[in-house]
């Protein structure tokens, strides 16, 4: 059977928001909904779905292929472009075929339905045990070159693989390709972007440290549609010229991944920091916030009002802590 349903955040890092009896509470657009199984969570119909492809649209994703530094990169993107053209084609023959069974025509349109989807369950099943690790604050895996691969492939993918990312890079397809609607291809740019960050931070790996904030407030983190944002991030949206990725790995325990000439160290943060970075979460979510508990969810929501990224020091504060 086709999987439909489609989570653009992972369901299993959600579930550990989930209360006693397996319910997560969530809010929508700043309206507290009530409380609902996991995989009813920031999951939408065909998320992953391929688009048609253009001429002009091989043209392009070619073009932004050889536009990537690494050759080794390059060939990465080659392979991908040219498997996702050819399911993408494939489908079109067969669907437009009367020679084909339906049989047939449901499988191959399960295949463009589910192919980055896949792709997508693959990159998380590689990183589960190192998920397990880093909730027992562990960082030992980065020194291990295959796992610290799967680490830095699979964070970096959380932050490109969300609904926010994904519409925001249509968008700016669209205005700066106005006489072409290039903005279909937002997934399939950002899978390749998130590939290209990966393999940025795995190359740099001994320049960057994982920095664990653990929570005793009676707030707690909250995560989102967009789980992981960048401390660095530019209010326009504009490329940053710096990452510190920061990332809720429960309503206890974030990190972040971080320059070592920061100098953030482990520490336990306040309620100030906690809002503060509660409200960045909220500020790039773009529909969902999920909370440990209901008190927890309405004071995030409170909060989360501003249109404005949130003009606090979050980094100064860490900093000074350190």
């Amino acid at each position: 059977m086709t999987t439909r349903n489609q989570h653009h955040v992972w369901r299993y890092y959600l579930e550990e928001w989930q209360s006693e009896d397996g319910l997560i509470l969530s809010s929508i657009n700043g309206k507290i909904v009530p409380p609902t199984n996991p995989k009813n969570v920031m999951v939408e119909r065909d998320f992953y779905k391929l688009p048609q492809l253009t001429k002009d649209d091989e043209v392009f994703l070619n073009a932004f292929v050889e536009a990537t530094g690494a050759e080794e990169l390059k060939q990465i993107h080659r392979n991908f472009v040219d498997v996702l053209v050819r399911v993408v084609r494939l489908n079109e023959i067969i669907q437009s075929s009367n020679k084909t069974s339906d049989e047939e025509k449901t499988n191959a349109q399960s295949l463009v339905i589910e192919f980055e989807e896949k792709l997508q369950g693959g990159i998380e099943q590689d990183a589960l045990p190192i998920l397990m690790e880093l909730r027992r604050k562990r960082t030992d895996f980065v020194t291990r070159d295959k796992d610290a691969i799967k680490f830095f492939h699979y964070i970096s993918h959380q932050y490109f693989r969300t609904k926010r990312l994904r519409q925001n890079t249509g968008e700016a397809l669209s205005e700066m390709y106005p006489n072409h609607d290039f903005s279909r291809l937002g997934n399939i740019i950002c899978h390749m972007a998130a590939t290209n960050v990966g393999s940025t931070l795995f190359r740099d790996r001994r320049e960057f440290d994982i920095v664990f904030l653990e929570n005793g407030t009676d707030i707690g983190f909250v995560t989102g549609d967009q789980p992981v944002v960048n401390l660095l991030g530019t209010e326009d949206g504009s490329d940053p010229k710096e990452i510190i990725f920061y990332y809720p790995l429960s309503p206890y325990l974030s990190c972040l991944v971080t320059p070592k000439e920061y100098r953030i160290c482990t520490a336990e943060v306040s309620v100030k920091i906690t809002d503060e970075l509660n409200d960045l979460i909220a500020w790039h979510s773009q529909r969902f916030l999920v909370a440990k508990s209901d008190r927890a969810l309405r004071h995030v929501v409170s909060r989360s009002s501003s249109t404005q990224l949130p003009a606090y020091h979050i980094l100064d504060a860490l900093l000074t802590r350190a």
